[in-house]
């Protein structure tokens, strides 16, 4: 099975449809919306596919070379080259060691490495742009790296409420408010959420009355 078939998609199809696709099979497949452990096991086989399948076909350069080899039967040895690229989970697990012991700037190295060599996945950036937040003259990119880890997963609150913070710690309350309310969209009951909106006036406490009232609306 192809890129385009994993996705459901023609090999025609245009930048809008394939993400379009892409977010649909997220929403999906996204293995914490599934209870039963096998079941998770293959969802999660599956969400890494249509990952690996959307990094390549979003990328205009990768769609083209694909496309190339795809026509050529030349797809194995593309996909061995995606999928097999040396030790991008070596240096994945090297990069989480480093941030824990406090070597951030190495630390980035590895996390950079490691996407370059196939592992673009929403955690790594997840985890590049925490370990840069303890790096100097970092906020650009610290941005772009949630954002792309919000981009691939965008049903994993924790990503986006990261960059909510991230913002309002730098001052830009407007940005902090959006993505603290797009949380609530996806978790209504994340209390970190809840919390700051509420202290910045944006969400009203209800009164004793209220609770009252809304108990006995329930059982009526």
């Amino acid at each position: 099975m192809n890129y385009y078939e994993i996705l459901g998609v023609s090999e025609n199809a245009s930048q809008e449809e394939i993400t379009a696709a892409f977010k649909k099979l997220v929403k999906e497949l996204h293995p914490d919306r599934i209870k039963d452990e096998e079941e998770r096991k293959i969802a999660e086989q599956k969400f890494k596919d249509i990952t690996r399948a959307f990094n390549v076909l979003r990328d205009p350069e990768k769609r083209k070379d694909y496309d190339s080899l795809l026509s050529k039967q030349g797809l194995k040895s593309f996909e061995k080259k995606e999928t097999g690229k040396a030790n991008s989970e070596d240096f994945f697990k090297q990069a989480i060691a480093l941030s824990k012991k406090g070597k951030y700037a190495d630390a980035e190295t590895y996390f950079i490495t490691a996407i370059k060599r196939g592992m673009a996945t929403a955690e790594c950036y997840y985890k590049l742009a925490l370990t840069q937040m303890n790096l100097p003259k970092r906020s650009k990119k610290i941005v772009e790296n949630l954002e792309n880890a919000i981009n691939l997963d965008p049903l994993n609150a924790k990503y986006r409420l990261t960059l909510a913070d991230f913002y309002l710690e730098k001052g830009i309350k407007s940005k902090a408010v959006y993505h603290y309310k797009r949380v609530l969209k996806i978790d209504p009951k994340n209390k970190r959420a809840l919390d700051v909106l509420k202290a910045l006036g944006l969400i009203r406490k209800k009164t004793f009355f209220e609770k009252v009232f809304k108990k006995l609306f329930k059982r009526g």
